[in-house]
């Protein structure tokens, strides 16, 4: 199971964006706010003059990282520190994650094959059903989000 750091670094890098004919929204933690230029690592929706739109991370060194949503926002979440801890029931093998808090999709992969169902949505929160422990240990260590 890779880190996020791995799972970061493992992401498609994009190259040519540039601030002529494309628009810039940098995501707040709520919405996308329309910015002149990206000058400040983080989310990203840019819109091409053809009005294509991708999701894209900005890092610090000005790399641009393409991905899934839950993988980019997951990430976006992780580097401002506003990750909540997921919650393990070792004996009813639950592990309840914050629902606007969804994992990379690598990682969510890896607790769905557990019991082959897809999260049960209840509140703010999502359960993942039959993950063992050692799995548990292991996605929650990888994400650095266990309580």
């Amino acid at each position: 199971m890779p880190t996020l750091t791995e799972y970061a670094q493992s992401l498609e890098t994009l190259g040519g964006i540039s601030p002529l004919g494309q628009s810039f929204c940098r995501w707040d933690g709520q919405t996308f706010h329309k910015v002149d230029k990206p000058t400040e690592k983080g989310l990203y929706e840019i819109t091409s003059a053809s009005g294509r739109k991708i999701t894209a991370l900005l890092d610090g060194v000005g790399i641009w990282r393409r991905g899934e949503w839950y993988g980019l926002h997951f990430l976006q979440l992780h580097e401002k520190g506003l990750l909540l801890g997921a919650k393990y029931d070792e004996h009813t093998w639950q592990l309840a994650l914050p629902a606007d808090q969804r994992p990379p999709e690598l990682h969510e992969r890896a607790l769905v094959l557990c019991s082959g169902l897809l999260p049960r949505s209840q509140g703010a929160w999502l359960f993942y059903s039959n993950v063992p422990p050692q799995v548990a240990e292991s996605v929650a260590a990888a994400l650095e989000h266990l309580t």
